[in-house]
């Protein structure tokens, strides 16, 4: 569909895309050498460089990050071991926990009216919650078992998946509504056999921002605490305007 806009503005189409459209607002700058910062929400964060593996730059249709949030739990850091020492030689190991976030967003063209929409991260977390919870016609990637099965995982109150479900989760959970403090989460493990070093990925949603939290499996009894540092972490790296 954006390549079809982009011929039809060669012809004299004044409309921005929707990606463009997406990009306002859409800011990187150097605080001081070192650091990337960002504009995200409406806020100001600065990261330090060797913590970035990716950068939303030139790729992506709205900002965020890829980093490896650093750890200093003795628990957490045993536990993740095996996942940061795997890490390409291009970062230098060290303990810590992959997170990609920033604005979810989404955008495309209405067929009936020709308007550019632009979604929000909040209309991306209602749409994984109407699926989870069968209020829309699609599944939650074909995984959940509908009507649900209640099972308590890593004591977290959550539903029974489906045994032949291509991602091989053990069970699929779903905490709090949008804007709760603890932050609103979807949390879901890889079963045991399904990879050689299996995973948990944790979705949250906080400050109008999509986090993708991916740790090892061995860490899952620590979730929470996994959920609460990124938190910390992300609430320090906030900047003022002055501090640009």
């Amino acid at each position: 569909m954006i390549v079809t806009l982009t011929l039809l503005c060669a012809v004299g189409c004044a409309n921005p895309s929707p990606a463009e459209k997406l990009k306002e607002n859409f800011e990187y700058w150097s605080n001081k050498p070192g650091y990337v910062c960002a504009t995200m929400a409406g806020r100001d964060y600065c990261f330090e460089e060797r913590l970035i593996m990716a950068q939303n730059w030139q790729t992506d249709d709205a900002p965020g990050f890829l980093l490896n949030v650093p750890v200093s739990d003795p628990e957490i850091v045993d536990c993740n071991k095996r996942d940061y020492l795997l890490q390409s030689d291009q970062f230098k190991p060290f303990p810590s926990v992959v997170v990609s976030f920033g604005e979810r967003k989404g955008g495309g063209i209405d067929s009936k009216t020709g308007e550019i929409w632009v979604d929000s991260t909040e209309k991306y977390f209602d749409r994984m919650y109407q699926k989870f919870y069968g209020t829309l016609d699609l599944e939650l990637n074909d995984v959940v078992i509908f009507p649900h099965q209640p099972i308590t995982y890593y004591g977290l109150n959550c539903v029974k998946t489906k045994p032949d479900a291509m991602l091989q989760q053990e069970a699929f959970c779903q905490v709090g509504k949008y804007g709760d403090l603890p932050p609103p989460h979807f949390f879901s493990c890889k079963r045991d056999g399904s990879v050689p070093n299996p995973g948990c990925q944790n979705t949250m949603f906080y400050r109008d921002m999509h986090f993708n939290i991916s740790f090892n499996k061995k860490c899952a009894p620590h979730h929470a605490l996994i959920r609460q540092w990124v938190v910390e972490f992300v609430d320090r790296m906030e900047v003022t305007r002055e501090n640009k």
